[in-house]
């Protein structure tokens, strides 16, 4: 009924006022599924080696979180303001249980890759970091001097116009072209990120193109070994 509705909708908007008055007290350290830390690991290490890359792992994680306001509380499993959680057929794993899989993915494989850790959950200063361990392949994607991409640009427009044109090549024909390669992005609350150009490089190409008023072929070419997990570091050139 009316009266009924009427009280379920005061408890809601009460509910959504009390999160909201939590929002604005407590800043975001992480969103969910944000990239904490990815390093490189290379191939052959032992379980030994394993442990102590892990541990060391942890001690970064921990400061990063910190340093974000990440607090420790006492009901979570882990110890500190951060640390691994996982679940296996519905029921938590135990703090040693998520160690020992861990260790089991870094070790026992010769080839290299990168490990990035990343944020579970949403999580705000005073709460500790959850964190989620995933191991990938990092494979050379390209050579020094590769064409990443190729578009074309229009010399004869505005500066403003030029620059919205990189950008479009960027934004459509470049990360693009990443994704597909399998390169790994960094997870941002932002969204996604390949890589940045420089203002240093995006000024000297508009400058180029528009000293040269006529459409152009623009190219992205690596500036030098690029593997999965990136950067996706290149050079605008202009012909």
């Amino acid at each position: 009924d009316v009266a009924n509705f009427e009280r379920i909708k005061s408890e809601l908007m009460a509910s959504f006022d009390d999160y909201q008055a939590f929002s604005r007290l407590n800043v975001l350290t992480y969103a969910s599924q944000e990239e904490v830390l990815r390093i490189s690991v290379p191939g052959g290490l032992d379980r030994t080696d394993s442990q102590n890359l892990l541990n060391s792992v942890l001690r970064r994680c921990k400061i990063l979180a910190s340093e974000r306001g990440a607090k420790e509380l006492k009901s979570f499993d882990f110890d500190g303001v951060a640390g691994f959680s996982a679940s296996d057929k519905n029921r938590r794993l135990t703090a040693l249980e998520i160690n020992d899989l861990l260790v089991d993915q870094i070790a026992g494989s010769n080839e290299n890759r990168v490990m990035v850790i990343s944020s579970i959950f949403n999580r705000f200063a005073g709460e500790p970091v959850m964190l989620d361990m995933t191991m990938y392949p990092n494979s050379i994607v390209f050579n020094e001097g590769d064409i990443i991409s190729e578009g074309r640009v229009d010399g004869r427009e505005s500066v403003a116009a030029i620059y919205t044109q990189i950008s479009e090549f960027v934004r459509t024909i470049v990360n693009p072209k990443a994704r597909r390669v399998k390169l790994i992005p960094v997870k941002t609350r932002e969204g996604e990120s390949f890589g940045a150009l420089t203002a240093e490089q995006i000024l000297n190409a508009v400058t180029l193109i528009k000293s040269a008023p006529r459409v152009l072929r623009l190219q992205a070419v690596a500036r030098g070994e690029i593997r999965r997990a990136g950067p996706l570091t290149f050079d605008l050139v202009i012909k």
